[in-house]
């Protein structure tokens, strides 16, 4: 059985939502694991599945992410669970003002470790921020968009944000999940 390791029951829930398709058994497992400070969400990843693993001695799965604001020079990066605790969703808008390019960038990491390799599995993601709110959510949820519909995180389901045609990176849980199964063949 793989552990995944997370604190977070919608990433848990998207995680298994694709493992499951390949018949991989996975386990949510909460650890308390020192969120290392830095800009590079790889680094971060890496850090915490070794922290991970060296508590458990077994299989897992630790994932990360980094949202990457191009108008505000990648800002807040591996920081956006802080910045929802800073800032309001006026304080973020309010940033945004007087932009033009409202790219967004989410980059997903999945990094597996056992007692012989590590490896990483990511997807990018390109959104836009939308300059009014909609749906229920966190903050970011309401205002990114990753869709040609532009409808926002928030008025989307979770397993389906981007419309299939629209972005051929496939998730970060399917390649880890693809390369999981071609190592049990």
């Amino acid at each position: 059985m793989l552990k995944i390791v997370t604190g977070n029951q919608g990433k848990f829930q998207a995680a298994i939502s694709y493992l499951s398709k390949y018949k991989i058994v996975a386990e949510q497992v909460k650890l308390s694991l020192i969120e290392p400070q830095g800009e590079d969400v790889e680094e971060i990843a890496l850090f915490k599945a070794d922290q991970a693993f060296s508590q458990l001695k077994e299989p897992i799965v630790v994932m990360d992410s980094g949202w990457s604001i191009t108008a505000l020079n990648g800002f807040p990066g591996p920081y956006m669970h802080s910045l929802m605790e800073w800032f309001t969703l006026e304080d973020l808008m309010n940033l945004m003002k007087g932009k033009t390019d409202k790219s967004i960038v989410l980059q997903n990491y999945a990094c597996y470790k056992d007692a012989e390799q590590t490896k990483i599995f990511s997807r990018k993601l390109v959104g836009i921020i939308k300059s009014e709110p909609a749906g229920e959510g966190n903050m970011i949820d309401k205002i990114v968009s990753f869709r040609k519909d532009l409808k926002t995180i928030a008025e989307c389901d979770a397993l389906n944000l981007p419309m299939a045609d629209e972005n051929s990176d496939i998730s970060q849980w399917e390649k880890l999940a693809i390369w999981l199964s071609s190592k049990t063949k």
